[in-house]
């Protein structure tokens, strides 16, 4: 893993995963965690280890993701294959296009190197490690990493915005149902000669904290991992400013429509 991120193992956890330049530009409530009465009872000593390479395949080609059904922002997300690693792209009303930049490491997990809006970046230096190689049921893991925001104007000048720390938090919490207008949307997609669509989902939450003092972003995020990689992603940020909320992002609920080569 990337020598400049602190990563330790807990039971227990919370959730996340965003930037800098989109929670300060956009922003609405949270999307409900997963409710512990909807998880599938699961043996911990039984359970396998969720990887990234189930979040991630390598075997992926561009993914499309669209708003669960009556969401109305127009959202739209794509991750696509890069020689190492992935790039994560969203988009929203007004047409702005975020860009998160993942890289493969040799121990299998993934990590976030940088993420750009428009004219600004914000860059994890060393990486912040994403989501772990390898993560039981019940467990936490933690990363940090110095985080950087610069921003470009229109004569090729960059000049800094803030620095801080990042905190990554990423929690393999069980299995849940798909819900049944989102498990449709799934069937209507790929169940004409796709495989069968599974009837449950593994969930892993995340948590992505910026401390850039006064302000401190936090973001998080529900995935929804079955064969295909991750099917549904609900995620929702939070801005402070000394302490006071001055942006709650609506956030974004959407799910796989397009897989060229995703399994059952």
């Amino acid at each position: 893993m990337s020598g400049q991120t602190n990563a330790t193992c807990r039971a227990g956890g919370m959730l996340g995963g965003i930037l800098l330049s989109a929670a300060l530009a956009a922003c609405a409530g949270a999307p409900s965690a997963v409710a512990p009465a909807t998880l599938t009872s699961v043996d911990r000593g039984v359970a396998p280890a969720i990887t990234a390479f189930d979040l991630y395949p390598d075997r992926d080609a561009d993914k499309r993701y669209a708003e669960v059904e009556g969401a109305g922002s127009g959202f739209r997300r794509e991750v696509r294959r890069m020689p190492d690693g992935f790039e994560v792209r969203s988009s929203g009303e007004g047409g702005v296009e975020r860009v998160l930049t993942l890289r493969r490491e040799g121990d299998g997990s993934v990590v976030l190197l940088a993420s750009r809006e428009g004219a600004r970046l914000t860059m994890f230096e060393g990486g912040l490690v994403y989501m772990p190689a390898s993560l039981g049921v019940g467990q936490t893991f933690e990363a940090t990493a110095p985080v950087r925001v610069t921003e470009t104007n229109d004569r090729g000048q960059t000049r800094d915005r803030s620095s801080g720390t990042a905190t990554r938090q990423v929690t393999y919490v069980g299995e849940a149902a798909i819900e049944a207008d989102v498990a449709e949307r799934l069937a209507r997609e790929f169940g004409s000669g796709g495989g069968p669509i599974e009837p449950t989902a593994r969930i892993v939450e995340g948590l992505l904290e910026l401390d850039l003092d006064p302000a401190k972003v936090r973001t998080t995020t529900v995935l929804w991992v079955t064969g295909r990689g991750i099917v549904r992603e609900q995620q929702a940020t939070i801005v402070r400013v000394f302490g006071v909320a001055v942006v709650e992002s609506r956030g974004h609920d959407v799910v796989l429509v397009d897989d060229a080569e995703g399994g059952s």
